[in-house]
This record gives C-alpha cells, sequence and structure tokens, in this order.
C-alpha cells in the first residue's frame, strides 16, 4: 500500500466521510474473503427464470445511405471474424480450440490481439491483473467481448443485408463459443462487472432483433442463452461497482445490467434485479449528471456513454408490461450485494417507473451535448475518451471507421425516446427508431444565454477590474481570428457545473473550459485543461483538444494527453497546475478555477493551479478575437506542441 498516496487521498475529506469509506472498506474485506474462499463454478447454470422472448419494439429499418453501406462493410468482417478495436485496424481474430459448429472458427476471447499478450480463462476473476505488462491493454479482450457486433449483425439481418439464417447461425455459434472459453467467474472477460453487464445487454438486444426479423431459436439453445443472462445477473449483483464517494459510470453501468437481465428474465430474483436497477438508474442519474445536464466526470466523451447508459436502461424500463410493476411494487426488502450491503426495495410507482424529474434530466443530457457539438458534428474534446458505447445501433462514419466524436446520435435517441422531433437524418440511428416508439411526455431544456454584440456590460468591467489588480503579471497576446461578422447571430450556452463554456456564431464556435474536475473530486478522466479553448473560425478547427489516446498499456503517453502542455492553456514551463504522479486516473487538484465573466463580449477566468493565479481573458468583437493570458507564477510557457490528435482510444491522426 502507499501510504503517502492514501493520505493525500484523505486529505480535505470530512472525518465523517472518512468513517464511512472505513467501514465500507472493512465490509468488503469481509465479503471478498468469502467469496474468495468458494470461488465460482467453471461452469454455467441450468434452468432458471423464462426470457421473454420479445421485449424492445422492432421497427422495420429505414437505414441511412451511409450507415446502410459501412453496416453491411462492417458485417462482411464480422462474420470472418476481423474486428476493429480501439485503434486495431480490422484484424482476425481466432483462437485453436475446439469449434461448437464444424463451419465456425472460434473466437481468441481472452488476447489482446493489438499487442499479442493473452490473459488465461484459468484465472479466478479477481486475481485478474492488467496494467502491469508494458503495452498491453486489458480494454482490447473487454470491448471484444462486449459483443457490440452482434446487434449490428442482426440489425443487418433485419434491414436485409445479411440472410436472417446466417446472423442468427453466427450469434448462436458466438454465444456458446463465449460460454466455452469464459466459464463465469474465470479469465479476464469475468474481471470487470460493467463489461459483463454490457455482454448481456447487447445479447438481449441482439436476441431481440433477431425476434423481429422473424428467427426463433430452438429450445436447447434458448435454455442456455437464459442461464448465461442469468448467470450475468447474478455476477452483476454480488459484484457491483459500487463506492461510497466515488462511484461513476461503471456502477451506472451494473445498474442497466441488471435492468436488461431482469427485464427479459422472470421469477422473484429478475424481480429484485429490475426493481434495483430501476431505483439506482434513477437515482444515479440524479447523481452522475449535474444540474445543467452534464455528466459529473468531467468529460465529453463519458458524458456520451453514461446518457446512453441511462437512456437505454430508461427505455427497457418503460418497454416492461405495466403488470409487471404491479409485482415490483409487492416485493419484500431484502439485502440484494452483501458486500456492499446495498438493499432492494419495492417500487413506490406501478404506473410509470421513473418520475418526471428523470426525464427532465434525459432532456438536459441532450441539450449539454447538443451545445457541445461543434459545426462539423464532433463534440469538443474535454478530459478522456475511450470510445466506449453501452450499445452501437446508431453511429457517424469516417472512412470505413465509426467517428467516435460525432455523438449526435444521442441527441436523436434521447429526443425521440421523450418526442422530441428528432429523426435519423438528424444524425440519429436505429435505436432513436426504437425509442420512438416507447416515447413518452417530457419537457425540459437548457436556456441559452444570448446578448446583443456591442452592448455595455458591468460584469465585463468589473471581471475587467479585478483582473487589472495583476501588476507585472507576465503576459501573452495573440488575435486568432479577424474580419467583420464574427458575432453575427451570437448565441452564449454556459455549463457551469461541468465547466463549459460556448460561443457560437454564423463565423465562430469556440469553447472554453474552467470547472471542476470531477467526481468529487477524484478527476479520473479529467486533464490538466483550465481555461483551455477550442476554436473554430469559418468551418476550419483552429485550436482543438488533442484527446487522450491511450490508458494503461503507455502510462508516459497518458500523462502526455493529459498534461497543460497537450492543452491551449496559460501554462508555465516544466510544471502542471495539479499532478500527474498520484496516478493515471486521479487527478486532484482542488484549485477551482472561477469563471469570472462570460457572455457576448467574450470569457475571463482564473485559476491558481501554480500557487499564484493566472488568468485567461478571451475578448470578443464583430470584427477580432482576441485571447490574453497572464501569470502572476512566473514566466509563461510558449514552447511545444500537443501530441498527435487522438479522435478516439487508440487512434492518432499525424
Amino acid at each position: 500500500m502507499n501510504v503517502g498516496r492514501v493520505m493525500r487521498g484523505l486529505r480535505g475529506i470530512p472525518p465523517g466521510a472518512v468513517a464511512a469509506e472505513a467501514f465500507w472498506r472493512l465490509r468488503r474485506r469481509y465479503w471478498l474473503a468469502r467469496d474468495r474462499a468458494a470461488p465460482d463454478a467453471r461452469s454455467y447454470s441450468e434452468g432458471g427464470a423464462g426470457v421473454t422472448s420479445h421485449l424492445l419494439p422492432v421497427p422495420p429499418p429505414g437505414l441511412a445511405p451511409e450507415m446502410r453501406a459501412s453496416l453491411q462493410s462492417w458485417c462482411e468482417r464480422y462474420l470472418r471474424h476481423e474486428f476493429d478495436l480501439l485503434g486495431s485496424g480490422w484484424t482476425r481474430v481466432d483462437a485453436s480450440r475446439g469449434s461448437p459448429d464444424a463451419d465456425y472458427a472460434p473466437i481468441d476471447w481472452q488476447l489482446d490481439f493489438k499487442s499479442g499478450y493473452r490473459w488465461s480463462a484459468r484465472t479466478w476473476h479477481r486475481d485478474i491483473r492488467f496494467g502491469e505488462v508494458a503495452g498491453a491493454d486489458v480494454k482490447v479482450p473487454w470491448e471484444l467481448a462486449r459483443m457490440q457486433h452482434l446487434p449490428q449483425l442482426a440489425l443487418a439481418a433485419l434491414a436485409g443485408i445479411v440472410p436472417v439464417e446466417r446472423a442468427a447461425r453466427e450469434f448462436h455459434s458466438q454465444v456458446l463459443d463465449f460460454k466455452m472459453a469464459n466459464p463465469p467467474g474465470w479469465g479476464v472477460n469475468w474481471s470487470n462487472p460493467m463489461e459483463a453487464a454490457i455482454r448481456a445487454s447487447n445479447w438481449l438486444i441482439a436476441w431481440d432483433l433477431l425476434w423481429g426479423a422473424g428467427h426463433r431459436f430452438d429450445a436447447v439453445f434458448a435454455a442456455g442463452l437464459r442461464a448465461a443472462i442469468l448467470d450475468h445477473g447474478r455476477y452483476v449483483a454480488a459484484n457491483l461497482e459500487w463506492h461510497p464517494r466515488y462511484r461513476g459510470n461503471h456502477y451506472l453501468a451494473n445498474l442497466a445490467g441488471l435492468v436488461f437481465c431482469g427485464a427479459w428474465l422472470d421469477g422473484d430474483e429478475a424481480d429484485a434485479w429490475l426493481a434495483f436497477g430501476i431505483r439506482g438508474i434513477e437515482s444515479e442519474t440524479a447523481r452522475q449528471f449535474n444540474p445543467d445536464g452534464s455528466g459529473f466526470e468531467a468529460s465529453t466523451c463519458y458524458h456520451r456513454l453514461s446518457a446512453e447508459i441511462a437512456t437505454y436502461a430508461t427505455a427497457v424500463a418503460l418497454a416492461v408490461p405495466r403488470e409487471r410493476f404491479d409485482r415490483l411494487a409487492r416485493l419484500s426488502a431484502r439485502i440484494i450485494c452483501p458486500q456492499h450491503g446495498l438493499k432492494v426495495l419495492p417500487l413506490e410507482r406501478s404506473a410509470m417507473p421513473f418520475g418526471s424529474a428523470h426525464f427532465a434530466a434525459l432532456r438536459r443530457m441532450a441539450q449539454f451535448t447538443r451545445a457541445a457539438t461543434k459545426p462539423d458534428g464532433r463534440v469538443v474534446q474535454v478530459g478522456d475518451n475511450d470510445s466506449g458505447r453501452f450499445a452501437r445501433l446508431s453511429w457517424a462514419v469516417r472512412g470505413d471507421s465509426e467517428d467516435h466524436l460525432d455523438h449526435r446520435h444521442l441527441v436523436a435517441a434521447i429526443d425521440a425516446l421523450l418526442g422530441g422531433g428528432s429523426s435519423p437524418g438528424d444524425g440519429g440511428g436505429y435505436d432513436a427508431m426504437m425509442f420512438e416508439q416507447l416515447a413518452v411526455a417530457a419537457a425540459a431544456s437548457v436556456a441559452s444565454l444570448t446578448a446583443s454584440p456591442g452592448v455595455a456590460d458591468p460584469d465585463w468591467d468589473e471581471a475587467q477590474r479585478r483582473i487589472g489588480a495583476m501588476q507585472g503579471a507576465a503576459t501573452r497576446v495573440r488575435v486568432l481570428a479577424r474580419g467583420p461578422g464574427l458575432t453575427k447571430n451570437l448565441s452564449c450556452a454556459a455549463f457551469p457545473d461541468f465547466g463549459l463554456h460556448v460561443l457560437r456564431s454564423e463565423r465562430l464556435w469556440l469553447s472554453v473550459r474552467c470547472g471542476e474536475v470531477g467526481i468529487e473530486p477524484l478527476g479520473a478522466h479529467a486533464h490538466n485543461d483550465q481555461l483551455a479553448i477550442e476554436l473554430v473560425v469559418d468551418g476550419e478547427n483552429k485550436v482543438r483538444d488533442p484527446g487522450s489516446f491511450i490508458y494503461t498499456p503507455a502510462p508516459a503517453l497518458r500523462n502526455a494527453y493529459r498534461s497543460a502542455a497537450a492543452h491551449d492553456v496559460p501554462r508555465l514551463a516544466g510544471r502542471e497546475p495539479a499532478s500527474l504522479e498520484d496516478g493515471i486516473f486521479r487527478l486532484r487538484n482542488g484549485i477551482g478555477a472561477r469563471c469570472l465573466y462570460f457572455g457576448a463580449r467574450g470569457f475571463i477566468g482564473v485559476h491558481a493551479g501554480y500557487g499564484a493565479p493566472v488568468c485567461r481573458v478571451v475578448s470578443l468583437s464583430d470584427g477580432e478575437l482576441k485571447v490574453e493570458d497572464r501569470s502572476l507564477a512566473g514566466p509563461l510557457d510558449e514552447s511545444g506542441a500537443p501530441p498527435p490528435f487522438s479522435p478516439g482510444y487508440g487512434l492518432q491522426e499525424r
């Protein structure tokens, strides 16, 4: 144990919270010891609850031409077991062991096929280690075993791109193949409950789509799939990634997995999962999304992932037959996860699984993504981007690959679910078509701040007065855009809880990052990007955040992309405003970067991460955009260049 790191982590935490966490750790250690004394059996369950044959609506797909073309290309490769994941390029991933079908080549589920490192299915899930072998990336086998390609293959069958029987046979073979190679509780693909939750959910989505395409599996396979879903639900419920303070998207995915498993299965156990998942999704949505609609992890791409999770779980809950909720309202309270002492309670509502505040939160999530989207359809990158998705029934294409920065499908899906009027032509996909048939009435929006350019603003004058006291400060001034019309039809959108401020006009798109590091304040997915800008002028990217590129395989590269030098910020040579040495998923700063002014005249903000104040003034007029940086902490560093732009995990543009 790194005592120094633990002590730094406890700094500033109230004594009551420290005591609560200590109690949680003791309880968890006790239950983990019990788990280790009786590890999971190496075989899947038999029998169990029944499976609902069809839960999600399956409308005829009206795919946009580019989506249809990419789906055809990708599914041809999927059938050859070729995958393009996390920057791998299209790679064939076959294993050399026995096959469930004579014409089926097994997949090597334990392999990081980018580095060649392989984990072992003979290792118990709690003994799996990662981040200790240079270059090995556990996210590669995890991403493959999410099986998000199976719903795409089923969608291709529904759309007439792939023969239904061929897609169904591949689904059948891959599920059996995974079960043979990944006994429950063993190997790398059982080392993370989030991955198990996403995998089970995608199996069930594919099951429904193939059912909608007209295929009926035999009773033997249906029973085997039911048993596998049962084991996934039990594993997730017993290993929930809950923490008294630091739970995030992993726990949200656990809850969604329980909603999926509970909704498709039947019986007391499934009822408990469904009720616990619905209650948890509602409460965690309120907790993990800020009042301004943004995700609380200080990352626009993790906002997309978490919002997808919340949206899919909400849609599935709405698809559950109403009579089922009468049963959930009569549940008896009991512990569902002993290691955390988490209890399932009966639902309070039988007519509607969620309250109006939940739907309003979903609407605000969409509004945040809409505001964070640049003119080219890509979001501004703030914080980490691991290209994570819950399901891939919608996507944007660049070349022959998914564009991980185009999040317009999320807006379309939420709007469809809430009756907002988006369509596939607005960047949506098949999930929006499904959700439209589950639409509920909800009204919520983010009001954009608008102001007339050139109007005197006393707040600007007051902010200038406050920073005017920085006499003798090191100063750097840059003019980033000139010419008339910079403020034509100007609008402003502020998301103070996240720390994102956006100016948009006919010629200009500008964002400024100034806010918290996320997760109270662990900063797991945040970067040293306080006061960073992204700028688009006349449709051309002038300044952009380089992304994040990689996690555990290369800690030095991970930190290079998190560093101040990677961002357009006021910075000091050789120094970081928050330490990068506490771990690659920690960025505790406690600086409290502050916005002093945001509006039609620009932005003024300040932070003290270097010990003394540094500030940035973005001045906007109809004919000029100017950025002025000031520092009392030392000379401003203007050297170097950011690392290569990364549009997604494992990807670099050079």
